[in-house]
């Protein structure tokens, strides 16, 4: 017997890691934490010590650096 198993989407409030949400972006980890403290990157979010990406912060901030759409 086979499984019917379907790729459910990604939870748009789905926090990141900062590793996580480099490979989302398709960016080197240092680029984001560079990013992050010049404040030119996505909004990201403390949570205690360790910072979080929300994955819908970073759908809008995209389509907002490439214009709000795929090119």
């Amino acid at each position: 017997m086979t499984e019917d198993v379907r790729a459910t989407p990604p939870d748009p409030d789905e926090l990141l890691t900062p590793a996580e949400a480099a490979r989302y972006l398709k960016v080197h980890r240092n680029t984001l934490l560079r990013w992050r403290k010049e404040r030119t990157g996505p909004p990201a979010t403390r949570l205690g010590r360790q910072w979080r990406y929300r994955r819908s912060v970073l759908d809008r901030w995209l389509a907002e650096q490439t214009g709000g759409g795929d090119r």
